[in-house]
Protein backbone atom coordinates (compact mmCIF):
# COMPACT_ATOMS: atom_id res chain seq x y z
CA UNK A 1 0.00 0.00 0.00
CA UNK A 2 1.20 3.85 -0.84
CA UNK A 3 1.25 4.96 3.04
CA UNK A 4 0.42 8.74 3.92
CA UNK A 5 -1.65 11.19 5.74
CA UNK A 6 -3.68 13.67 5.49
CA UNK A 7 -1.55 16.85 4.77
CA UNK A 8 -2.55 20.47 5.68
CA UNK A 9 -3.04 23.51 2.48
CA UNK A 10 -2.81 26.50 5.19
CA UNK A 11 -0.57 29.09 3.32
CA UNK A 12 0.49 27.63 0.75
CA UNK A 13 -0.36 24.86 -2.05
CA UNK A 14 3.01 23.94 -1.77
CA UNK A 15 2.81 23.16 1.79
CA UNK A 16 1.48 19.46 1.36
CA UNK A 17 4.34 18.27 -0.44
CA UNK A 18 6.59 19.56 2.46
CA UNK A 19 4.67 17.87 5.26
CA UNK A 20 4.85 15.31 3.13
CA UNK A 21 8.49 15.06 3.14
CA UNK A 22 8.86 15.62 6.60
CA UNK A 23 7.18 12.83 7.68
CA UNK A 24 7.64 10.39 5.01
CA UNK A 25 4.79 10.19 3.09
CA UNK A 26 3.50 7.66 -0.14
CA UNK A 27 0.33 9.01 -0.73
CA UNK A 28 -0.99 12.45 0.60
CA UNK A 29 -4.91 13.73 1.13
CA UNK A 30 -6.01 17.13 1.00
CA UNK A 31 -8.52 19.65 0.69
CA UNK A 32 -8.70 21.76 -2.23
CA UNK A 33 -10.76 24.70 -0.14
CA UNK A 34 -11.75 25.57 3.30
CA UNK A 35 -13.29 21.90 4.45
CA UNK A 36 -16.49 23.33 6.36
CA UNK A 37 -17.48 26.74 3.63
CA UNK A 38 -19.62 25.48 1.15
CA UNK A 39 -20.30 29.26 -0.91
CA UNK A 40 -17.91 32.25 -1.68
CA UNK A 41 -14.71 30.71 -2.11
CA UNK A 42 -12.43 32.24 -4.19
CA UNK A 43 -11.36 30.32 -8.06
CA UNK A 44 -7.67 29.15 -7.55
CA UNK A 45 -5.14 31.59 -9.24
CA UNK A 46 -3.20 30.90 -12.11
CA UNK A 47 0.19 31.78 -9.31
CA UNK A 48 -1.15 29.30 -7.24
CA UNK A 49 -1.74 26.42 -9.59
CA UNK A 50 1.78 27.45 -11.14
CA UNK A 51 3.12 27.00 -7.03
CA UNK A 52 1.22 23.49 -6.66
CA UNK A 53 2.17 22.27 -10.13
CA UNK A 54 6.26 23.14 -9.27
CA UNK A 55 6.20 21.46 -5.60
CA UNK A 56 4.80 18.30 -7.06
CA UNK A 57 7.24 18.54 -9.31
CA UNK A 58 9.68 18.20 -6.99
CA UNK A 59 8.13 15.54 -4.39
CA UNK A 60 8.57 11.60 -4.19
CA UNK A 61 4.75 11.31 -3.69
CA UNK A 62 3.37 8.61 -5.28
CA UNK A 63 -0.41 9.49 -5.30
CA UNK A 64 -2.69 12.33 -4.57
CA UNK A 65 -6.41 12.06 -3.22
CA UNK A 66 -8.66 15.08 -2.28
CA UNK A 67 -11.02 15.18 0.25
CA UNK A 68 -14.60 16.63 -0.90
CA UNK A 69 -16.01 19.30 1.62
CA UNK A 70 -17.44 17.86 5.32
CA UNK A 71 -20.88 19.83 4.52
CA UNK A 72 -21.54 19.17 1.12
CA UNK A 73 -24.61 16.55 1.37
CA UNK A 74 -26.48 15.71 -1.84
CA UNK A 75 -28.89 13.46 -0.05
CA UNK A 76 -31.83 16.08 1.07
CA UNK A 77 -33.64 17.47 -1.11
CA UNK A 78 -34.11 21.45 -1.41
CA UNK A 79 -31.55 24.70 -1.24
CA UNK A 80 -29.33 22.01 0.84
CA UNK A 81 -28.84 19.41 -1.90
CA UNK A 82 -28.72 22.53 -4.59
CA UNK A 83 -26.06 23.82 -2.56
CA UNK A 84 -24.47 20.66 -2.56
CA UNK A 85 -24.20 20.01 -6.14
CA UNK A 86 -22.49 23.73 -6.60
CA UNK A 87 -19.96 23.04 -4.61
CA UNK A 88 -19.14 19.63 -5.63
CA UNK A 89 -19.01 20.96 -9.44
CA UNK A 90 -16.64 23.44 -8.02
CA UNK A 91 -14.03 20.70 -6.06
CA UNK A 92 -14.18 18.77 -9.54
CA UNK A 93 -12.80 22.04 -11.55
CA UNK A 94 -10.41 22.12 -8.81
CA UNK A 95 -8.72 18.67 -8.91
CA UNK A 96 -9.05 19.41 -12.90
CA UNK A 97 -7.21 22.15 -12.56
CA UNK A 98 -4.40 20.56 -10.05
CA UNK A 99 -4.33 17.28 -12.03
CA UNK A 100 -5.60 15.60 -9.46
CA UNK A 101 -7.64 12.59 -10.41
CA UNK A 102 -9.72 11.28 -7.44
CA UNK A 103 -12.38 13.12 -5.21
CA UNK A 104 -13.45 11.16 -1.76
CA UNK A 105 -17.32 12.43 -0.93
CA UNK A 106 -19.27 11.66 2.31
CA UNK A 107 -22.43 10.21 0.38
CA UNK A 108 -24.69 12.62 2.33
CA UNK A 109 -27.25 12.53 5.46
CA UNK A 110 -30.92 12.12 4.58
CA UNK A 111 -32.22 14.70 7.58
CA UNK A 112 -35.89 13.23 7.38
CA UNK A 113 -35.84 11.77 3.70
CA UNK A 114 -36.30 8.11 3.66
CA UNK A 115 -32.92 6.25 2.90
CA UNK A 116 -34.54 5.07 -0.78
CA UNK A 117 -35.39 8.42 -1.73
CA UNK A 118 -31.86 10.12 0.07
CA UNK A 119 -29.91 7.22 -2.22
CA UNK A 120 -31.69 8.44 -5.41
CA UNK A 121 -30.71 12.25 -4.89
CA UNK A 122 -27.42 11.68 -4.05
CA UNK A 123 -27.29 10.06 -7.20
CA UNK A 124 -29.63 12.50 -9.10
CA UNK A 125 -26.88 15.02 -7.52
CA UNK A 126 -23.93 13.58 -9.15
CA UNK A 127 -25.63 13.02 -12.47
CA UNK A 128 -25.87 16.59 -12.46
CA UNK A 129 -22.62 17.50 -11.26
CA UNK A 130 -21.02 15.19 -14.72
CA UNK A 131 -23.54 16.92 -17.00
CA UNK A 132 -22.34 20.52 -16.31
CA UNK A 133 -18.87 19.75 -15.77
CA UNK A 134 -18.19 17.40 -18.57
CA UNK A 135 -14.79 19.14 -18.89
CA UNK A 136 -13.77 17.27 -15.77
CA UNK A 137 -13.82 13.80 -16.75
CA UNK A 138 -10.53 13.05 -15.56
CA UNK A 139 -11.91 13.16 -12.08
CA UNK A 140 -13.01 9.75 -10.20
CA UNK A 141 -15.31 10.32 -7.38
CA UNK A 142 -14.72 7.88 -4.67
CA UNK A 143 -17.88 7.17 -2.33
CA UNK A 144 -16.62 6.97 1.34
CA UNK A 145 -18.05 3.87 3.59
CA UNK A 146 -19.58 5.35 7.01
CA UNK A 147 -19.93 4.75 10.26
CA UNK A 148 -23.82 5.04 10.33
CA UNK A 149 -24.14 7.28 12.90
CA UNK A 150 -27.60 9.47 12.70
CA UNK A 151 -28.94 9.89 9.01
CA UNK A 152 -25.63 9.70 6.87
CA UNK A 153 -25.88 6.63 4.56
CA UNK A 154 -22.81 4.63 3.65
CA UNK A 155 -22.29 2.28 6.00
CA UNK A 156 -24.26 -0.19 4.23
CA UNK A 157 -21.85 -0.92 1.15
CA UNK A 158 -24.83 -1.74 -1.08
CA UNK A 159 -25.50 2.34 -0.52
CA UNK A 160 -22.69 2.27 -2.61
CA UNK A 161 -23.94 0.17 -5.15
CA UNK A 162 -27.52 1.96 -5.24
CA UNK A 163 -26.20 4.93 -5.91
CA UNK A 164 -23.54 3.86 -8.51
CA UNK A 165 -26.02 2.03 -10.28
CA UNK A 166 -28.44 4.79 -10.48
CA UNK A 167 -25.95 6.90 -12.53
CA UNK A 168 -25.40 6.66 -16.05
CA UNK A 169 -21.68 7.21 -15.98
CA UNK A 170 -20.64 4.11 -13.40
CA UNK A 171 -17.13 4.15 -14.76
CA UNK A 172 -16.89 7.61 -12.76
CA UNK A 173 -17.49 6.33 -9.44
CA UNK A 174 -15.57 3.90 -7.35
CA UNK A 175 -15.18 3.44 -3.29
CA UNK A 176 -13.14 4.52 -0.71
CA UNK A 177 -13.08 2.38 2.44
CA UNK A 178 -12.56 4.31 6.10
CA UNK A 179 -11.03 1.71 8.48
CA UNK A 180 -13.02 3.24 11.19
CA UNK A 181 -15.85 3.85 9.30
CA UNK A 182 -16.65 0.48 8.07
CA UNK A 183 -15.69 -1.60 11.62
CA UNK A 184 -18.10 0.89 13.95
CA UNK A 185 -20.58 0.14 10.95
CA UNK A 186 -20.17 -3.40 12.10
CA UNK A 187 -17.67 -4.85 9.41
CA UNK A 188 -14.92 -6.75 11.10
CA UNK A 189 -11.39 -6.48 9.92
CA UNK A 190 -9.52 -7.93 13.03
CA UNK A 191 -9.75 -11.59 12.15
CA UNK A 192 -8.78 -13.52 9.12
CA UNK A 193 -12.17 -14.72 8.96
CA UNK A 194 -13.86 -11.46 9.57
CA UNK A 195 -11.63 -9.47 7.15
CA UNK A 196 -12.10 -12.12 4.21
CA UNK A 197 -15.72 -11.62 4.70
CA UNK A 198 -16.11 -7.76 4.54
CA UNK A 199 -13.70 -7.96 1.59
CA UNK A 200 -16.02 -10.50 -0.17
CA UNK A 201 -19.16 -7.91 0.85
CA UNK A 202 -17.87 -4.64 -0.62
CA UNK A 203 -16.50 -6.93 -3.67
CA UNK A 204 -20.38 -7.95 -4.20
CA UNK A 205 -21.55 -4.07 -3.73
CA UNK A 206 -19.17 -2.64 -5.61
CA UNK A 207 -16.19 -4.48 -6.97
CA UNK A 208 -12.64 -4.58 -5.12
CA UNK A 209 -10.88 -2.96 -8.31
CA UNK A 210 -13.34 0.08 -7.89
CA UNK A 211 -12.19 0.15 -4.47
CA UNK A 212 -8.96 2.87 -4.98
CA UNK A 213 -8.30 4.42 -1.68
CA UNK A 214 -8.54 3.69 2.01
CA UNK A 215 -8.59 6.10 5.04
CA UNK A 216 -6.49 4.51 7.54
CA UNK A 217 -7.80 5.17 11.30
CA UNK A 218 -8.67 3.19 14.58
CA UNK A 219 -12.00 3.17 15.96
CA UNK A 220 -12.71 4.39 19.91
CA UNK A 221 -15.97 2.18 19.52
CA UNK A 222 -16.89 -1.25 19.61
CA UNK A 223 -17.73 -2.98 16.40
CA UNK A 224 -20.90 -1.76 15.06
CA UNK A 225 -21.93 0.78 17.59
CA UNK A 226 -22.41 3.39 14.59
CA UNK A 227 -20.53 6.49 16.07
CA UNK A 228 -17.85 8.19 14.20
CA UNK A 229 -14.85 8.51 16.36
CA UNK A 230 -11.28 8.05 15.33
CA UNK A 231 -8.46 6.93 16.89
CA UNK A 232 -4.36 6.86 16.56
CA UNK A 233 -3.11 3.72 15.21
CA UNK A 234 -2.97 0.60 17.90
CA UNK A 235 -4.94 3.14 20.50
CA UNK A 236 -8.59 1.82 19.72
CA UNK A 237 -10.66 -0.99 19.04
CA UNK A 238 -9.53 -1.95 15.87
CA UNK A 239 -5.94 -2.22 17.54
CA UNK A 240 -2.74 -3.74 15.36
CA UNK A 241 -4.15 -6.37 14.16
CA UNK A 242 -6.98 -4.96 12.38
CA UNK A 243 -4.67 -3.27 9.78
CA UNK A 244 -2.21 -6.20 9.77
CA UNK A 245 -4.76 -7.98 6.66
CA UNK A 246 -5.31 -4.69 4.96
CA UNK A 247 -2.04 -4.03 4.64
CA UNK A 248 -0.57 -7.48 3.75
CA UNK A 249 -3.34 -7.65 1.11
CA UNK A 250 -1.15 -8.10 -2.42
CA UNK A 251 -4.54 -6.42 -3.83
CA UNK A 252 -3.60 -2.49 -2.62
CA UNK A 253 0.06 -2.73 -3.28
CA UNK A 254 -0.44 0.29 -5.32
CA UNK A 255 -3.69 1.80 -3.73
CA UNK A 256 -3.33 4.66 -1.37
CA UNK A 257 -4.02 4.63 1.86
CA UNK A 258 -4.03 8.07 4.26
CA UNK A 259 -4.01 8.65 7.67
CA UNK A 260 -6.89 10.57 9.40
CA UNK A 261 -5.82 9.93 13.20
CA UNK A 262 -6.12 12.72 15.55
CA UNK A 263 -3.62 14.70 15.97
CA UNK A 264 -2.45 18.03 16.43
CA UNK A 265 1.09 17.78 14.90
CA UNK A 266 3.04 16.25 12.05
CA UNK A 267 4.89 14.51 14.71
CA UNK A 268 1.83 12.32 15.90
CA UNK A 269 1.03 11.44 12.24
CA UNK A 270 4.54 9.91 12.01
CA UNK A 271 4.98 7.71 14.19
CA UNK A 272 1.51 6.43 12.94
CA UNK A 273 2.87 5.81 10.04
CA UNK A 274 5.96 3.76 11.28
CA UNK A 275 3.74 2.26 13.39
CA UNK A 276 1.59 1.30 9.96
CA UNK A 277 4.61 0.07 8.27
CA UNK A 278 6.07 -2.41 10.91
CA UNK A 279 2.13 -3.74 10.70
CA UNK A 280 2.69 -4.61 7.12
CA UNK A 281 5.80 -6.43 7.88
CA UNK A 282 4.29 -8.62 10.25
CA UNK A 283 2.61 -11.94 9.00
CA UNK A 284 -0.82 -12.19 10.40
CA UNK A 285 -3.21 -13.61 7.40
CA UNK A 286 -3.23 -17.86 8.02
CA UNK A 287 -4.05 -18.50 4.38
CA UNK A 288 -3.42 -16.79 0.98
CA UNK A 289 -5.47 -14.05 0.39
CA UNK A 290 -8.35 -14.77 -2.23
CA UNK A 291 -7.25 -13.28 -6.03
CA UNK A 292 -9.17 -9.86 -6.71
CA UNK A 293 -12.43 -10.21 -8.74
CA UNK A 294 -13.40 -7.31 -11.38
CA UNK A 295 -17.25 -7.46 -11.29
CA UNK A 296 -18.52 -4.84 -14.09
CA UNK A 297 -19.35 -1.62 -13.19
Amino acid sequence: MLLGSHVSIAGSLAKPFEDAKAIGCDAVQMFVKPPRKLRGVKDLTDEQIQVWSDARKGSAVKAIVVHANYLINLAPAGHTGEYSRAALLDEMKRCHQLGIGTLILHPGKCLGEPVEKGLANIAKGLQWCLTKGREYDDVTILLETMAGQGTEVGHDFAHLRAIIEQVAQPERFGACLDTCHAFQAGYELRTSEGYRDTMAKLDAAVGLSNVKAFHLNDAQKSLGERVDRHAAIGKGKLGGRGFQQLLQDPRWRTTPGVLETPHEDLAGFAADLRKLRKLEKEPFADKPLPGQRKLAS
